[in-house]
């Protein structure tokens, strides 16, 4: 399971309690770790919600669609609206 500090990334990456731990004091830290050291379940059901968020998230294939159309978006880089009938492309 994931535990992490309450800042910056780590906010979009953990969903409290769901998929992993955001913490903020010393005393959370150790709260949290000894939570998850005495309560087998937990570990297992935060672990696995966590597994399952990371490969939603960030699997080979999802990255490398986004990649994929990322690309597609530079080859072409004018927007759809640009492209309809009766709309100018000045900006």
């Amino acid at each position: 399971p994931a535990v992490g500090s309450d800042v910056g990334a780590n906010r979009e990456l953990i969903d409290h309690g769901r998929d992993g731990f955001l913490v903020r004091r010393h005393s959370d830290w150790v709260e949290v770790l000894v939570r998850l050291l005495d309560d087998a379940a937990l570990r297992a059901r935060i672990g696995a919600a966590g597994r399952r968020t990371a490969s939603a998230r960030f699997s080979y294939e999802v990255l490398s669609q986004r990649l994929a159309d990322f690309l597609g978006e530079l080859a072409d880089p004018a927007p759809t609206h640009a492209r309809e009938p009766g709309r100018s492309n000045a900006r």
